[in-house]
């Protein structure tokens, strides 16, 4: 499973995102195309999750609570809920925290690109695409920039929220 894992952290990231969606049709209902992208996402993203939860399940065995509840008699089920998964949870949140922005950032290059959400429905994407003229970039600057500072103000908020997480919890 985890050669599988490291074949699929290896492979470039947006160009399997813009294979996988070169595979459907452009035009789709605006629920149709979200729903494909995030399930896209997933596809692309879930080597790197198991890649951490495996080596935090292996580091979590050799801890001293796990040896105990072996010793009470707990079966190996009973002891990876009870005992290892709380423990890896927060490391968890905090990684999956941490790959928001890159969802993000992958959809709006989608979507730059042409083959995310279409026109008209609204996108960072989408509006990034028409800050592109420079006549209008004269014209009106703040509203064609705004994309962008959305999408930096997204992405420093997430990077924020996670790592302050995961610094109350080393505190704890």
């Amino acid at each position: 499973m985890m050669g599988i894992a490291d074949t699929m952290i290896s492979l470039p990231t947006l160009i399997l995102i813009l294979a996988a969606r070169a595979a459907f049709p452009l035009v789709l209902p605006p629920f149709t195309a979200a729903m494909l992208l995030i399930s896209i996402f997933a596809i692309t993203g879930w080597a790197e999750m198991a890649r951490l939860t495996r080596g935090l399940v292996l580091a979590a065995k050799q801890r001293e609570f796990v040896l105990a509840a072996r010793a009470t008699g707990l079966t190996e089920g009973k002891i990876l809920l009870k005992h290892i998964l709380p423990n890896i949870a927060s490391p968890l949140v905090v990684q999956a925290t941490l790959m928001l922005p890159l969802f993000l950032l992958a959809e709006v290059a989608l979507s730059f690109l042409g083959v995310g959400l279409q026109e008209p429905e609204p996108s960072i994407g989408n509006m990034l695409a028409n800050a592109v003229d420079i006549t209008r970039l004269t014209d009106s600057p703040f509203v064609l920039l705004s994309p962008a500072l959305v999408i930096f103000l997204f992405v420093l908020g997430i990077r924020l929220i996670g790592g302050k997480r995961d610094l109350v919890k080393a505190r704890i």
